[in-house]
C-alpha cells in the first residue's frame, strides 16, 4: 500500500517524484480514476484518497452519486469537529496524512457543484481545500481525456469493469501502462482465493503487451518499486506474502 500511496500521490513520468522535485510547487495534483464501488470500497477516512483529484466514474446520474459523497463528508466532519481536540494531540506526536486530513476536515461544509442530469459533478468544500478535489463522471473516456489534459499523472484504479473498458477503448489502449503487483503466499502451496480476473494474459504476445525493466518503472512514476532494481521477490514476513511490481507497455507496431 507504501507504493500505491507513493505513486498515486506523488508519481511523474518525469522520472523524479513530484515530492522532491523542485520544479513542483504543490499546484501539480495527479488523478485517480475509479468506479463508484471502488470508491465505496475505501475505507471512510482515508476517503477521498489523500493530495489526488478523485475521479469517480458510475452508470448512476453522476448528480445522485455526488450527494452520497457529499453526506459521507459531512458526517466525516462532525466527528472530525467532535474529536478535534484529541486529534491535534495525536498531530503533535505523530502527524499523519490521515490526521492532518481530519483536522482539514473538522467543521467543514460541503456542496454539490453541476447541473442535475449532467455528465460531470463536482463536490467543493468550504473553507476550500478541506478535502481533495471530487468529480463524478458518467463517460469514462471524458473522465480519463480530461484528467489527461492536466498537468499530473492519471491513475485508473479499478474495479474489474474500468479496467476492461479502458482495455477496450482503441483511443486510449495505446496511451496505458500497467503496474501489476504480483503477491504470493510465503508458505509453497499456499494460494489465495480469488473471485476476480485479469482479462487479459499480459504476457501473451498476441495482446501486444511488452514488460518493462525495473530501472523504467523508476522512469514513469519516480518512485523505486518495493523490490528495488532487481525483479526478485520482497518478503513481508509480517502479513506472510511476497511481492513485486511488474511494468507493462503496448509494443509500437
Amino acid at each position: 500500500m507504501n507504493y500505491f500511496r507513493d505513486v498515486t500521490r506523488n508519481g511523474s513520468s518525469g522520472g523524479t517524484s513530484n515530492r522532491t522535485d523542485p520544479k513542483n510547487d504543490g499546484k501539480v495534483r495527479n488523478s485517480v480514476i475509479m468506479g463508484r464501488k471502488t470508491y465505496e470500497s475505501i475505507p471512510p477516512k482515508f476517503r477521498p484518497l489523500g493530495a489526488r483529484t478523485n475521479v469517480i466514474v458510475t452508470r448512476s446520474e453522476p448528480m445522485d452519486v455526488a450527494r452520497s459523497v457529499v453526506g459521507d463528508l459531512q458526517k466525516q466532519a462532525r466527528e472530525a469537529q467532535g474529536k478535534k481536540a484529541e486529534l491535534e494531540q495525536k498531530r503533535s506526536t505523530n502527524p499523519t496524512p490521515t490526521i492532518t486530513q481530519q483536522l482539514k476536515m473538522a467543521g467543514a461544509e460541503f456542496e454539490v457543484v453541476g447541473d442535475d442530469g449532467g455528465a460531470t459533478v463536482a463536490v467543493q468544500s468550504q473553507p476550500e481545500g478541506a478535502v481533495p478535489g471530487v468529480v463524478v463522471e458518467s463517460n469514462l473516456r471524458l473522465a480519463a481525456e480530461s484528467c489527461l489534459s492536466e498537468p499530473g499523472e492519471v491513475y485508473c484504479i479499478g474495479g474489474a469493469e474500468i479496467y476492461n473498458a479502458l482495455l477496450g477503448d482503441e483511443r486510449l489502449r495505446p496511451r496505458l501502462r500497467i503496474l501489476q503487483t504480483e503477491i504470493k503466499k510465503v508458505n509453497e502451496g499456499e494460494e489465495f482465493e480469488c473471485d476476480t480476473f485479469w482479462s487479459e494474459e499480459l504476457e501473451d504476445p498476441k495482446n501486444g503487451w511488452s514488460e518493462a525493466q525495473t530501472r523504467e518503472l523508476v522512469g514513469w512514476t519516480g518512485v523505486d518499486p518495493p523490490q528495488g532494481t532487481s525483479m526478485d521477490w520482497v518478503e513481508d514476513q509480517k502479513v506472510g506474502v511476497r511481492l513485486r511490481v511488474r511494468g507493462w507497455e503496448q509494443r509500437e507496431t
